[in-house]
């Protein structure tokens, strides 16, 4: 038996219609989604990050006097 807590109520999924098993199943399927997006955009976020801080380091050295960027 699995059980399913909504808007306060406890259902046993195995009792629920085959439209609302295929509900939870969506929503459960979209919740791993957003993690996973979530996780995506951190990843997304720390690389900017870094990339921006080889921009400033690259820059830096550019204005160096005797230096040249590639």
């Amino acid at each position: 038996m699995t059980e399913l807590t909504f808007n306060d109520k406890t259902y046993d999924t195995e009792n629920l219609s085959k439209k609302a098993q295929y509900i939870v199943k969506q929503i459960e399927d979209l919740q791993g989604q957003s993690l996973g997006t979530r996780a995506r955009l951190e990843q997304i976020e720390m690389s900017i990050k870094g990339f921006k801080e080889i921009l400033a380091d690259e820059l830096e050295r550019s204005e160096e006097p005797g230096e040249e960027g590639a």
